[in-house]
């Protein structure tokens, strides 16, 4: 199915492959199975890291190795368009495709800068009137769309048994702060006053993302909390919620887990446009937000080898303190990215099914 941005649609467009590009993606998935899944070559690949393999998901460590190999997580000196390119290539290779049963429709949100691309999954027997998710994509609000996504989302819907609206906020440094946030409230909030047209029950409405996501979900959560139609609940995967860079993981894992301290500031530097006062702002960084009292309830998710995880976790105690409900669960041998990585490491396939019965079994408690 061909997606088509609407006139006026505010948001970038999804990366469009050649069929070259294909052909290489299909080929790479292949190579990078065979590889990890052996365990000769397994092993080979992760000896590099020494005593540090022992840290992480044998796979992962393997998948590392061949990331060094060939540059793949590296932004640092591509434009963002060249970027962009560049992960919706590596999601395409590591991460499994869309299940069969999952039915993948355009829709197009209004806002106030014009329209937002979105995309709505229903899973085959998710009824009328189940729990809807409002997911907002990682990337660093740089990179990533409705596409490096897709394959998540489509599980999200299949495993959690609910309905899930994909939304295309604006990326910066074409769109920076405080674009993305402004999108993700006014596409929250459309979605909430359309919930009945789109067979989702307003009274279980989820807000979710990962990474960049996390953070514009819990911005969500709070700017919301006060409207007829709040998010009932929270679901934040690795967030980013500290622009400060200043907490411990910052420095003890800065280097060798996919997402770097270099990578990190190349993502803030576009974000914010190289402003220097919004760092604390609430909507740029929820951690430092004054007041999170009557905020929903939330699941945190953090991986254990990841330069943000002080981040989830100080989130989550902050929400605790304000008197909310927080769960939160850390994979310690799993990294940034860990949904997007079913398709290479067990071990994420296996995090990505905890987190959607995490999911279902909160939505379940919640009167309809």
């Amino acid at each position: 199915m061909r997606f088509q941005r609407g006139e006026g649609d505010a948001t970038h467009s999804c990366v469009r492959l050649t069929q070259g590009e294909k052909l290489k993606i299909a080929l790479a998935r292949r190579t990078l199975r065979q590889l990890v899944s052996n365990p000769t070559t397994r092993k080979l690949l992760a000896r590099h890291r020494g005593r540090r393999a022992a840290l992480i998901e044998p796979e992962l460590a393997a998948l590392l190795r061949l990331d060094d190999l060939t540059g793949d997580s590296v932004f640092t000196g591509c434009t963002p368009e060249e970027a962009r390119r560049k992960l919706r290539l590596s999601v395409a290779v590591a991460d499994a495709p869309p299940p069969a049963d999952v039915s993948i429709l355009p829709l197009e949100i209004p806002v106030e800068a014009g329209s937002l691309a979105a995309r709505q999954y229903h899973a085959r027997g998710v009824p009328e009137g189940a729990p809807g998710v409002v997911y907002l994509h990682g990337g660093g609000f740089v990179t990533g769309d409705l596409d490096t996504h897709e394959g998540l989302c489509a599980r999200i819907s299949a495993f959690a048994r609910v309905r899930v609206v994909s939304v295309a906020y604006r990326l910066a440094p074409e769109h920076p702060f405080p674009a993305a946030p402004e999108d993700a409230v006014q596409a929250f909030r459309w979605v909430a006053e359309h919930a009945d047209s789109l067979a989702m029950d307003p009274k279980r409405l989820v807000v979710m993302g990962d990474s960049a996501g996390g953070n514009l979900s819990a911005v969500v959560a709070r700017k919301t909390r006060d409207d007829a139609i709040p998010p009932a609940l929270q679901v934040l995967l690795y967030p980013a919620t500290d622009l400060t860079r200043t907490l411990p993981s910052h420095q003890t894992l800065r280097e060798g887990w996919f997402l770097t301290r270099e990578l990190i500031d190349w993502f803030y530097e576009h974000y914010v446009a190289g402003r220097r006062d919004v760092d604390r702002d609430p909507d740029a960084s929820p951690l430092h937000a004054p007041d999170l009292s009557r905020v929903c309830s939330a699941l945190i998710y953090v991986a254990g080898l990841d330069p943000l995880r002080d981040e989830g976790l100080a989130y989550a105690e902050r929400l605790r303190a304000a008197g909310g409900a927080v769960q939160v669960r850390d994979f310690p041998r799993l990294v940034h990215g860990f949904a997007m990585m079913t398709a290479a490491s067990p071990g994420c396939a296996d995090a990505l099914v905890r987190v959607t019965r995490d999911m279902a079994e909160a939505l379940s408690t919640l009167k309809t």
